[in-house]
């Protein structure tokens, strides 16, 4: 990412504190469908691997909020709630930032003129 505004918003809003339990992939295995609850504040090191890969976030299993489940547990379920990875949100920013700049982003997708 070399554009300046956009790595200047990411660097304001800590991805991290947006999402304080997360769920991690316990394999690499796809479709993944065992996940471990991981706790900022019990794990810091995993929460900040995982918030900030180039995977998506999953932050919600089976329309079940992380809050009420044990962190360092394991969990069977299909991701009802994520965010887009690190990557891809930088990504979609500069196209915006672009688009904005050449006039041909319009309504959440590419214009011809």
């Amino acid at each position: 990412m070399h554009d300046p505004v956009v790595v200047a918003a990411l660097a304001r809003v800590p991805r991290h504190l947006l999402m304080p339990r997360l769920f991690a992939p316990v394999s690499s295995k796809r479709p993944v469908q065992r996940w471990r609850l991981v706790d900022f504040a019990d794990e810091p090191e995993q929460h900040l691997a995982v918030c900030y890969g180039m995977d998506q976030v999953v932050v919600q299993l089976d329309c079940r909020p992380p809050s009420p489940l044990l962190a360092g547990s394991e969990y069977l379920g299909v991701p009802t709630g994520q965010s887009s990875g690190a990557s891809l949100l930088a990504l979609t920013l500069q196209g915006v930032r672009l688009g904005r700049a050449t006039g041909s982003w319009r309504s959440g997708r590419a214009s011809a003129t």
